[in-house]
């Protein structure tokens, strides 16, 4: 099982391979930035989120996107972007479930790691 830690480093390393694309580069998620200090120091990931968030109005997500792959791949940063989120979400799931085995349950949100439509229809279900 990875660490909490691994799983931010992880996530934060798609990300930044966006922000790549969005200077143009060819995106390569198996080549993304693995900086071990993310993933064990809580200053270096802070300063990577916040990175993040000062280059993410450059993006046009409009914009065609190619990916390395053995085939070579076309996409959309938006479509990326969905896909990245997703991949996200799927990690702050399992981020979920190590912290209640780890007894830190007040550190969960309900919704943390749900995924919009399963939240979607747990709501409809109430409304029933």
């Amino acid at each position: 099982m990875a660490s909490l830690g691994e799983h931010i480093r992880h996530t934060l390393g798609f990300y930044e391979c966006l922000l790549k694309v969005a200077d143009g580069q060819v995106a390569d998620y198996d080549s993304r930035k693995r900086d071990p200090l993310v993933e064990t120091q809580v200053n270096q990931a802070m300063a990577c989120i916040v990175n993040i968030q000062n280059q993410w109005h450059r993006l046009n997500i409009n914009k065609v996107v190619y990916l390395k792959h053995a085939h070579g791949l076309e996409s959309s940063l938006s479509r990326e972007l969905l896909n990245v989120s997703e991949h996200t979400l799927h990690h702050m799931a399992l981020m979920s479930v190590a912290l209640i085995e780890l007894g830190l349950n007040h550190l969960v949100n309900d919704n943390f790691g749900i995924a919009p439509s399963t939240l979607a229809n747990r709501q409809a279900i109430q409304k029933n």
